[in-house]
């Protein structure tokens, strides 16, 4: 995975101005069905390397990243989006989680759009729900039982809107029955000033400097 600091991205928006607006909230215990929105521009924080899977027979590849300030999050400009998007060349992977939401005063609002994640995907699929556990625990993406996403199909870009402003390591995972667990990020708690400090200097030690587009068509 890469983390990154400062770096400006310029992604593909619709002509006119986009006014952030929440798309679909989600709370624990609830299914939704993420709205479809328009690309967004923001920060890219960090993200992983386009990570290839392959698990009972299903292969393809998955991407997660971190935007602050993504256009489209209507809680604040210095808040945290995570955006997954998954392309499928053999078997199927029906759904896609995300553990470690359960966060004191956490807001979630869940979106989708028609758009390639750093121009790696050209999507295909809309997921049919965003649910979230009655814990609070996971979020999850699906894409319609018992198929999927099958070869050639991939994802739009999963958008997860978040109120916090940080992120620490974590673990996202693609189903079919079978599970397969990729290393990636999940919101974090604000720390405490010290701890804040101290994540700032360990960021910029491995921060590297670019310029890279979220979405492409």
């Amino acid at each position: 995975m890469k983390v990154l600091s400062g770096i400006s991205v310029v992604a593909l928006l619709l002509a006119g101005a986009v006014t952030p607006s929440f798309a679909t909230l989600l709370t624990p215990g609830s299914v939704v069905v993420p709205a479809v929105t328009a690309p967004g521009g923001g920060t890219v924080l960090a993200n992983t390397p386009l990570i290839p899977f392959s698990f009972g027979g299903d292969t393809g590849n998955v991407q997660e990243a971190v935007v602050r300030g993504y256009t489209t999050n209507p809680f604040g400009a210095g808040d945290i989006t995570l955006i997954f998007q998954i392309s499928v060349t053999a078997g199927n992977v029906v759904n896609l989680t995300s553990a470690n939401f359960n966060i004191p005063g956490i807001l979630i609002d869940v979106s989708q759009v028609n758009a390639g994640l750093f121009g790696n995907f050209a999507p295909t699929n809309p997921a049919l729900t965003a649910s979230l556990t009655s814990n609070g625990t996971t979020l999850g993406f699906g894409f319609g039982s018992p198929n999927g996403l099958t070869p050639g199909e991939t994802s739009y870009a999963l958008i997860v809107n978040t109120n916090l402003t940080t992120f620490v390591p974590g673990v996202f995972s693609l189903q079919d029955g079978q599970t397969q667990n990729f290393d990636g990020f999940v919101p974090a708690a604000t720390p405490e000033p010290g701890s804040l400090a101290l994540l700032g200097t360990g960021l910029l030690g491995v921060a590297g400097i670019a310029r890279r587009r979220l979405f492409r068509k």
